[in-house]
């Protein structure tokens, strides 16, 4: 079930963002969502909404069981926070670690 969940997240997160942004699982349970020329401040806006929808999202499992989620969401931002993808998704992933572990569900920018 943990497996059918996940593709219904991944799914859902690409219904949710814009056309021109990339969505994609990163490993285990994180996903990446690219925001191409999008600046920090409607990043964190629009990932902000995103989250909304995505936790009020009701996913119903192939044998009947209903399921909600929830999600803790690091940003950051190119050149800013790094000129790599690794460094960008670095930075991204350890301010996800800040929101898991003060509290949950809830984004997290500088």
């Amino acid at each position: 079930m943990g497996s059918e969940l996940l593709a219904s997240t991944g799914k859902r997160l690409q219904e949710l963002s814009r056309k021109q942004d990339w969505c994609f699982r990163y490993g285990g349970d994180e996903f990446v969502i690219l925001m191409p020329d999008t600046g920090a401040e409607t990043a964190l806006d629009l990932a902000d909404k995103l989250l909304d929808s995505l936790m009020a999202t009701h996913f119903r499992m192939k044998n009947g069981i209903e399921l909600t989620v929830q999600a803790s969401v690091g940003i950051s931002t190119a050149p800013v926070d790094g000129g790599t993808v690794h460094t960008v998704i670095g930075a991204a992933d350890e301010r996800m670690y800040l929101v898991k572990n003060s509290g949950r569900g809830r984004v997290w920018h500088p």
